[in-house]
C-alpha cells in the first residue's frame, strides 16, 4: 500500500456556480494550481492516481462529522473506505455542504487529508481497498461575501529574476526542511512555516505518518532537489508575490522512498516560508515486493518527479 499526505487550499462553490483549484501540482504549473473557474467537479488527483467514482447515494450514505467554526464557519470530517480520489471525497462532502449553508454560498477553505491506496500493477495487496480520510474547512457566505474579501498583506513579486543565489538558498533551505522531517525535528520543521499553514500541519496526523515511516526505514535518506520552478504573482494565488516550487525525492537502502514537492513564498525579509506541501511514500517492505520492471511505473504512479 502506498501512502499519500496532502495540505492544500481549494476554491469556491455555490449559489450554482462552482469552482475549484486544481490540485494535481507536479502534472500542472502553479498558475493552473492556482487557478479559479474550472468546472464544479474538482480537477487532480491523489498523487496515487487511483480513482473511483462516488455515487450520490454514497455520498449521502457516508457519516460526516459537522464541527463549528466561528459564526458562519463548519468543520467536516469524513473517512472513506475504497476511496482515494481527493475529488471523490470533496464529493462526498458537497451535499453536506449544501445542506449546512442552505441558500448562501459554500466557500470552501482550506482542507488536509491523508490516504492509502494499493498499487496498481503491482500484484501487491491487490485484494485491499484504498482509505482516504478528509478534513474540510467551509464558510456559508451571502453572494456579497464572495466578492467583498479583505485583501491580505502580501510582498510583491521583484522586478529582476531569481539569481543563482536565491536558487542555492531556496534549495539549501529544502534539504534543511527534508532533514528535519526525516529526523523527527518537526517543531523544526513547523518553524520554516508561514504562520497561515503551519496550524494546518499541526491539526493534522502528519507527524504521526512520517514518523511511522521514519521509524521503518533502514538508513538516512539520500536528498535530491530535483528540480525548483519559479511564479511571480500566479493567477488565483491566495496572496501574490513571488512563489518557488521545489520538487524532491529521497531515497532510502532497502528501497523505501518518498517524494514530493514543497512551495515557498518570498517574504519581506527575503527569507522564505513554506506555504504547500505533499508527500507520497513507500517502505522498504513494499518496495521489496515490486518486481524491478514494476519499480518505474510506481513512482510514476507516486508522482515522483525524477
Amino acid at each position: 500500500m502506498a501512502r499519500c499526505s496532502c495540505m492544500r487550499w481549494s476554491g469556491w462553490c455555490g449559489s450554482g456556480r462552482a469552482s475549484w483549484t486544481a490540485t494535481h501540482c507536479r502534472s500542472m504549473s502553479l498558475q493552473a494550481l492556482f487557478a479559479m473557474g474550472l468546472p464544479r467537479r474538482v480537477v487532480g488527483r491523489l498523487a496515487v492516481g487511483v480513482a473511483m467514482v462516488v455515487s450520490g447515494s454514497h455520498a449521502l450514505a457516508q457519516d460526516v462529522q459537522s464541527i463549528p467554526r466561528g459564526e458562519n464557519g463548519y468543520e467536516l470530517r469524513i473517512e472513506l473506505g475504497g476511496v482515494t480520489s481527493l475529488e471523490d471525497a470533496q464529493e462526498a462532502l458537497w451535499p453536506h455542504a449544501q445542506r449546512l449553508c442552505g441558500d448562501r454560498a459554500v466557500q470552501y477553505g482550506q482542507y488536509r487529508y491523508d490516504a492509502i491506496a494499493p498499487l496498481a500493477g503491482t500484484g501487491t495487496d491487490g485484494d485491499r481497498a484504498g482509505h482516504m480520510a478528509l478534513v474540510q474547512a467551509l464558510e456559508c457566505v451571502g453572494d456579497a461575501g464572495l466578492h467583498e474579501q479583505e485583501a491580505p498583506a502580501f510582498v510583491p513579486a521583484p522586478l529582476v529574476p531569481p539569481t543563482p543565489e536565491d536558487e542555492a538558498a531556496v534549495r539549501d533551505l529544502s534539504v534543511n526542511y527534508l532533514s528535519a522531517v526525516d529526523e523527527d525535528r518537526f517543531a523544526d520543521a513547523f518553524a520554516m512555516m508561514s504562520p497561515s499553514f503551519r496550524p494546518i500541519m499541526a491539526q493534522g496526523n502528519w507527524r504521526e505518518t512520517r514518523g511511522a515511516f521514519n521509524s521503518k526505514v533502514e538508513s538516512q535518506a539520500v536528498r535530491q532537489i530535483v528540480r525548483l520552478t519559479w511564479y511571480d504573482d500566479p493567477a488565483g494565488a491566495p496572496t501574490p508575490g513571488r512563489y518557488v516550487a521545489a520538487d524532491y525525492r529521497g531515497d532510502h537502502a532497502g528501497g523505501a522512498f518518498y517524494c514530493g514537492y514543497l512551495v515557498w513564498l518570498l517574504q519581506a525579509d527575503g527569507s522564505y516560508r513554506l506555504v504547500r506541501s505533499e508527500e507520497g511514500m513507500l517502505s522498504g517492505e513494499e518496495a521489496r515486493r515490486i518486481p524491478a520492471g514494476m519499480r518505474a511505473t510506481v513512482r510514476a504512479q507516486l508522482q515522483c518527479r525524477d
